[in-house]
């Protein structure tokens, strides 16, 4: 996620007027959005699983070997999902398979596999956690002499529900909401936006 920066300044201004602090807040409520799926190589792909990345390989078993700590949903699932927009069965299989897909994921898939940028994609429509794919699939991984593993990772079931999110506003358009809408409250915004100033 992607988050602005608090400004201590506009902050303290807004807390000396209650209207203004409520406004505050609003806007600020819509600064925090997903960011949108990155592609990584192998070395910022082994950064991002030290930060605590959850790795989700798209092949079909028995395709090994694996990143490290990489699970394997249901193919038929994930499947059900990309062809018919299935959210839940996407939902059952994360879940069954323990993979939290509120936060960090890196998927990927063979060499010549489109999927893992495509599943990156619409991931995104379902879940506000970071998501990554691996350019190249596991080759690149493998060449750079990285670990790996011949066996999938294990993991408790997580329970999640997923639901199909609306992309949020680019982080001005909840102050340009509350202007348009509200004509009592458009002689504070000038005011907070001048603070910075």
């Amino acid at each position: 996620m992607q988050i602005n920066p608090v400004r201590p300044d506009m902050l303290a201004r807004a807390m000396l007027r209650p209207w203004a602090l409520a406004l505050y807040v609003v806007a600020a409520a819509g600064a925090v959005h997903a960011a949108p799926p990155q592609a990584l190589d192998a070395s910022m792909a082994q950064q991002a699983l030290a930060r605590g990345a959850v790795a989700w390989d798209l092949r079909e078993a028995p395709a090994t070997p694996l990143l490290p700590g990489a699970l394997r949903l249901d193919a038929a699932a994930v499947r059900a999902w990309l062809d018919r927009g299935d959210v839940a069965a996407l939902s059952a299989a994360a879940s069954a398979a323990g993979l939290n897909l509120a936060g960090e994921v890196l998927i990927y898939g063979d060499s010549d596999d489109t999927r893992a940028a495509a599943v990156a994609a619409q991931l995104a429509t379902v879940s506000r956690g970071r998501v990554h794919w691996l350019a190249g699939g596991i080759a690149p991984w493998l060449a750079a002499g990285l670990p790996s593993s011949e066996q999938p990772a294990r993991r408790l079931p997580l329970p999640q529900r997923l639901s199909v999110i609306a992309p949020l506003p680019a982080v001005a358009a909840p102050a340009d909401a509350a202007r348009r809408s509200s004509a009592s409250f458009s002689f504070a915004l000038p005011t907070l936006a001048r603070a910075g100033s």
